[in-house]
C-alpha cells in the first residue's frame, strides 16, 4: 500500500532529516563533499614519510661513500709515505755501508772453522774488487753477487773490495738488491784504507798486505763480472775444495788457498811497487806462480773441465761456472751451454749484441769494445 505523506511536512522538511540520519550512522559531522579529503590527506602523508626515509637513506650511503673514499685516499698517502720511508731507508744503509771510517769495514780476520766478526762459522769467502766498473756493469752488480751467493756453502760469505771512491759508491747506490745483500750478512764490504785507494789492482793483488790483512778467509774464490755459476749443474763448491789450486786459465774462476798466494809472493815478488804496475793482468800472472810452486795440489785437466768452462772445443755437460764469451765455441755448441746453463746471458751487455756475440759476419771489434765501455774515449752514456 502506498505510504501515505504526513499531514503538514513537504520534501524540503524531509530531506535534512534523511541526511541527519546518514550521519549518525557513519559517525561523521562532516559533509560529505569532505569526507573523501579526510581518507586521502593520511595517505599523502604516509607517501611523503616514504619519500623522505629513501631521500634519507641515499644521502646517507652517498655519506658513507665519501667516508669510504676518504679513508681510501688516506691509505694510499700513507702508502706512498711508507715507499718513499723505504727508498731512503735503503738509500741511507748503501750510504752509510760506505761512509763509515774505513776500520769498521775491515773486519777482523778469520781462519777456517774460526769465527768472523759476526760471531758465525766463516770456512771461506768469495772475492771481487773493485765496484768501479763502468755504468752497464754496475747494473748488474745484484745479479752477479747475489748468482755468486746462491752458489756457496752456508759457512761462505762474499766480500767486495772498494776504494771508497764516487764510481765505487754509484755501484751501491744504484743497487739496492746489493744492499740488501749487505745487510742480510751474506756480503761483507771491505773499504781499502790510506795508500792503497791510490794503488793499481796490480799492485793491489800482487800485495802481501792485500792477502794477509784484508782476505778474510784461508780459503777463497776469485770470481770476475765475466762469469757466473751455473745453478743447474751436477757439481756444486764442495767438489773442489780439497785442492790447493783449481782455476781456468785466465782467471775469471779461481779457488785458491791463500798461503800458497803468501808463499809464491814471499818467493818470487820484491815489494817493487813499479814493478807491480808493469804486470798486466795480475791474477793470472798470480796463478802461474803458484801452479809453480813445489808440491802444490792442483786440480788436474779432467777436474779443471768440471769446475769451469774455459777452453772446450764442444759441449759436454753442465760445468760449475762458465767464464768468459765461449767466443771458440761453435754457434750449436754455445747454444747448449745457454740453454742449461741461461745464468750466462747475463753478463753479455746485450743477448744478442752483433757485434760482440753473433753470426761471424756481424762481429765488429771497435763496436764491441765501445758497446763495452772500454774504449778510449768512452762513448756517452758509460
Amino acid at each position: 500500500s502506498k505510504r501515505r505523506k504526513s499531514p503538514g511536512r513537504t520534501n524540503t522538511e524531509i530531506l535534512p532529516n534523511c541526511i541527519k540520519k546518514m550521519r549518525k550512522r557513519t559517525g561523521s559531522n562532516a559533509p560529505p563533499g569532505r569526507q573523501g579529503l579526510m581518507f586521502t590527506i593520511p595517505l599523502l602523508a604516509i607517501v611523503i614519510a616514504l619519500i623522505m626515509a629513501l631521500l634519507y637513506t641515499n644521502i646517507s650511503i652517498r655519506s658513507r661513500e665519501n667516508n669510504l673514499l676518504d679513508e681510501l685516499s688516506v691509505l694510499r698517502e700513507r702508502a706512498r709515505e711508507l715507499e718513499l720511508t723505504l727508498s731512503r731507508r735503503a738509500d741511507l744503509d748503501a750510504e752509510q755501508l760506505l761512509a763509515e771510517p774505513s776500520p769498521q769495514h775491515v773486519p777482523r780476520i778469520a781462519a777456517p772453522g774460526q769465527t768472523s766478526s759476526a760471531g758465525e762459522r766463516l770456512d771461506g769467502v768469495a772475492i771481487v774488487c773493485c765496484l768501479d766498473g763502468p755504468g752497464w756493469l754496475q747494473n748488474r752488480y745484484t745479479m752477479s753477487v747475489q748468482n755468486i751467493v746462491m752458489g756457496l756453502p752456508s759457512t761462505w760469505k762474499v766480500q767486495l773490495f772498494h776504494k771508497g771512491s764516487i764510481q765505487s759508491r754509484k755501484g751501491i747506490e744504484r743497487n739496492r738488491g746489493l744492499a740488501r745483500l749487505i745487510n742480510a750478512g751474506r756480503v761483507v764490504v771491505t773499504e781499502l784504507d790510506g795508500e792503497w785507494k791510490k794503488r793499481s789492482r796490480s799492485e793491489l793483488y800482487l800485495s802481501r798486505y792485500f792477502w794477509s790483512q784484508l782476505v778474510l778467509s784461508e780459503k777463497f774464490m776469485f770470481f770476475g763480472h765475466g762469469g757466473v755459476l751455473c745453478h743447474n749443474s751436477n757439481f756444486t763448491l764442495g767438489d773442489f775444495l780439497h785442492y790447493e789450486l783449481c782455476a781456468s786459465p785466465d782467471g775469471g774462476f779461481a779457488l785458491i788457498t791463500k798461503s800458497r798466494v803468501l808463499e809464491f809472493l814471499e818467493q818470487s815478488l820484491p815489494g817493487d811497487s813499479q814493478y807491480m804496475k808493469k804486470i798486466h793482468g795480475p791474477i793470472p800472472f798470480l796463478l802461474g806462480g803458484i801452479r809453480k810452486l813445489p808440491g802444490i795440489s792442483t786440480a788436474p785437466n779432467d777436474v779443471l773441465d768440471k769446475f769451469v768452462l774455459n777452453q772446450r772445443d764442444a759441449y759436454q755437460g753442465i760445468p760449475f761456472a762458465i767464464s768468459g764469451t765461449m767466443a771458440d765455441l761453435s754457434p750449436e755448441d754455445r747454444k747448449g751451454y745457454i740453454d742449461t746453463c741461461p745464468e750466462i746471458k747475463m753478463i753479455f751487455p746485450s743477448l744478442d749484441h752483433p757485434s760482440c756475440f753473433g753470426a761471424s759476419n756481424t762481429l765488429n771489434r771497435d763496436a764491441c769494445v765501445q758497446s763495452l765501455c772500454v774504449s778510449s774515449p768512452k762513448p756517452g752514456g758509460c
